[in-house]
């Protein structure tokens, strides 16, 4: 084992000079930058890599291509770790497997969207054309709650026929609608539907009835019209740009939603209640015993942490049966798994705001969980792109394993302790 350590940490060092005569230069894929063994690195993988994760200095313009170079190093040093534990059988515990799954799923899931809902989105030059004139202006509008369709007709023929329009509103005031609040819309508003609806009001100062979760029947009364000086200093590109750019997400977001359902409506899945409440019960335990640590941003964040540490509860029915599935069933770890590649976020300790949160998360659990599936059921997970992603952070995960066995290995004497002592006290507090 010593020898294959002083080897592994030797290929290191020599990695950059060695890589390279592992094939002709003729069979390199043009991107290459690395070649370990029978691996490469390509320009794609390092530029994913050193974009998204954090490294010392990477701030720094002066020396970004020693930082590069570094980074680059590091990830050179992880396949030789990684291919190292494969030798030595290392990373074939059940957490890695685990792990494996889990990672299966979410980028199988991924290339699924890719493949299905990525390139339906398309452009229309009718609503650039829309987008481009909203984009400038800025429409603050009181919100009227009303009780019903016909009640708001009523209330604005009654408006466009008045010659003045303010004793019409104050007359009508909470008998044929009620003021709710105020609201600014600009392009690019959460509701498209109000969106519409704001900026098709016209001189008459007040919108069609329209009925919107979770305030129902409402009508919208014009405030003010104003620009919004940040977009208005924008070039012409620079405002295309970004109207094309929330067209795409919309669109991306209303595709998504159908494709989505036609996988997962035909499903029903039911939870045991027990398991349930336990678990809800648990969470809001572990965050009462601690709120400020949880507390972020407004709200209370249940980070990937604190699911471990609830697997670790649960470790015993780990394998229970938690929510039923015509296609499979899910079991707890499942389903624990799954929470923690959420974003679970609670707006209050309460245990009734704990449970209804913990549902909408187990729900979108559930739905990736079938996206997952019907992938699956198309062969996805042999796709170049999952296999590729997968055999990543899977040689991440046995890099860490096998240097961890390394460190293990490493004896220290207490002569060896007491001279490091008597060589630094000031170091350890003498």
């Amino acid at each position: 084992m010593r020898s294959k350590q002083i080897l592994l940490i030797s290929m290191i060092m020599q990695s950059f000079v060695l890589g390279q005569l592992e094939f002709p230069s003729s069979e390199l894929p043009k991107d290459t930058v690395a070649t370990i063994g029978s691996q490469i690195i390509s320009a794609r993988d390092f530029l994913e890599r050193f974009e998204l994760m954090p490294w010392p200095k990477k701030d720094m313009k002066e020396r970004i291509e020693y930082t590069k170079l570094e980074f680059l190093q590091s990830m050179v040093a992880e396949k030789l770790l990684a291919m190292e534990a494969r030798q030595e059988n290392i990373g074939t515990d059940s957490g890695t497997l685990s792990m494996q799954r889990n990672l299966e799923h979410m980028f199988v899931r991924d290339e699924f969207y890719k493949r299905e809902v990525l390139p339906k989105i398309s452009v229309p030059s009718q609503e650039i054309s829309i987008g481009l004139k909203r984009i400038p202006y800025e429409i603050e509008v009181q919100i009227m709650g009303i009780l019903s369709k016909k009640e708001g007709e009523l209330l604005r023929k009654k408006i466009v026929q008045s010659k003045n329009k303010n004793i019409v509103f104050n007359y009508f005031i909470d008998s044929l609608y009620v003021p709710l609040d105020t609201l600014t819309v600009g392009y690019g508003f959460g509701n498209t539907l109000v969106e519409d609806v704001v900026f098709s009001i016209g001189k008459d100062s007040i919108s069609n009835p329209i009925e919107i979760d979770p305030l129902g029947w409402v009508m919208f009364r014009l405030m003010q019209k104003k620009s919004n000086e940040q977009l208005m200093r924008l070039s012409h590109p620079d405002r295309l740009r970004k109207v094309e750019n929330i067209i795409k997400q919309r669109k991306e977001d209303s595709i998504a939603t159908t494709v989505f359902a036609s996988v997962t409506s035909p499903q029903r899945a039911e939870a045991n209640p027990e398991l349930f409440l336990m678990l809800a019960d648990s969470i809001t335990a572990m965050m009462k015993a601690d709120s400020a640590a949880y507390f972020s941003k407004g709200m209370y964040v249940f980070p990937s942490t604190a699911v471990t540490e609830l697997q670790k509860k649960f470790a015993s029915r780990r394998n229970d049966h938690f929510i039923t599935i015509a296609s499979g069933n899910l079991s707890v770890g499942e389903v624990l798994v799954g929470l923690g590649n959420n974003n679970v976020g609670f707006p209050s300790l309460k245990l009734e705001q704990i449970r209804s949160v913990l549902n909408n998360n187990i729900k979108t659990v559930i739905q990736n969980e079938l996206l997952s599936r019907e992938g699956l059921k198309r062969n996805l997970q042999q796709t170049e792109n999952v296999r590729h992603d997968i055999s990543t952070w899977l040689d991440n995960r046995k890099s860490l394993l096998m240097l961890r066995a390394i460190i293990d290995t490493v004896q220290i004497s207490n002569e060896e302790i007491e001279n490091e002592y008597q060589q630094h006290p000031e170091q350890y507090g003498a």
